[in-house]
């Protein structure tokens, strides 16, 4: 309860004083450093509470970066998608510095070592 309180208190005084900054037009940098901060907003004020009431620090979300499998899968899996991702740009870029040699190899029905 009391961080839903202090939450809301926050954000609220927040978006009063970016309002009363004439923090209003979305194109510009003041916004969108405004709405990173806001959004840090909620995690500040938990870690606000956690040090009031003495606790430790992200000590209830169990979170662990040791070395297991699962963490493994997750980087080899993050690695050949950036991979593939990589692959297939290049692919495209070539095709799209060569499209007239892709073309005169479809006209002939000839293959094309990027096709």
């Amino acid at each position: 309860m009391q961080w839903i309180v202090l939450t809301c208190l926050l954000s609220w005084a927040a978006a009063g004083v970016a309002i009363l900054l004439g923090i209003r037009d979305v194109q510009k940098i003041s916004y969108m450093i405004f709405g990173a901060f806001y959004m840090l907003l909620t995690a500040l004020c938990a870690l606000l509470l956690q040090k009031i009431h003495k606790e430790k620090p992200f000590g209830n979300l169990r979170i662990s970066f040791r070395l297991n499998r699962w963490f493994l899968i997750v980087q080899a899996t993050v690695g050949v998608k950036t991979i593939s991702a990589n692959e297939k740009n290049h692919c495209r870029l070539l095709q799209s510095a060569r499209s007239k040699t892709c073309e005169r190899a479809r006209t002939r029905n000839v293959s094309c070592e990027i096709c």
